[in-house]
């Protein structure tokens, strides 16, 4: 069976029936959302390097053009679906760093549920492989959607440690939020991570990486 074909059998995104001209909402965003979802559905259930943009417009029931027209090419597409991601998944994090009250506990704490999570999305393992390197790397950069998701994860701790005067004068946070991202792409990539026990990697993240947090 082609992968297109098992694609319109099988995802029905938003009630919509695959591999058939489907009415979009005429709402532009709306519009625009169903696609996403339908694309986001599509590398979920193949993976990013299988599925093409023929066949999200195929599953979808639109036009090559249209797909086009409201997500515009295959990169954007990757990067809205990121960032829709880590939208979802901040609030997450900052329940989870609201739990402990010392700053180096907030910082192994969230650093390691945000490692876990990624470890766990295929699509986002997908993305960080070898063959996606250099999308990766620019998610990575200075003024990349990495570094902003750090920005959106660590900016209240991180503003709330500077009023305690717990941080090392002249700390520089775009600087903070760029190590703290590299980090846990590292944590990501490292292969013999989910070999390691968690107190283990409590124990390397309290003396490794919350010690540049400390005066």
């Amino acid at each position: 069976m082609l992968l297109s074909e098992g694609l319109e059998r099988t995802l029905e995104p938003g009630g919509a029936v695959p591999g058939r001209r489907n009415a979009l909402p005429s709402d532009p965003g709306a519009a625009a959302e169903s696609l996403l979802k339908t694309a986001e559905a599509c590398f979920e259930r193949y993976g990013v390097s299988r599925v093409t943009m023929d066949e999200i417009a195929v599953t979808a029931g639109v036009s090559r053009p249209t797909l086009y027209r409201y997500l515009g090419d295959r990169e954007k597409l990757l990067r809205d679906i990121v960032e829709r991601r880590a939208a979802n998944l901040v609030t997450k994090v900052h329940r989870v760093i609201a739990k402990h009250t010392t700053l180096t506990e907030k910082l192994v704490t969230g650093t390691l549920f945000l490692v876990d999570i990624g470890r766990s999305d295929e699509f986002i393992r997908e993305l960080l492989r070898s063959d996606r390197a250099s999308f990766s790397s620019e998610l990575m950069t200075e003024h990349g959607q990495s570094t902003d998701f750090a920005a959106a994860v660590w900016s209240p701790t991180l503003k709330s440690a500077l009023d305690q005067g717990l941080l090392p004068a002249g700390f520089d946070e775009q600087m903070a939020y760029r190590w703290l991202t590299s980090i846990n792409y590292m944590m990501l990539l490292w292969a013999d991570y989910d070999d390691l026990s968690t107190t283990y990697k409590k124990k390397m993240l309290r003396g490794f990486l919350a010690p540049a947090f400390q005066k």
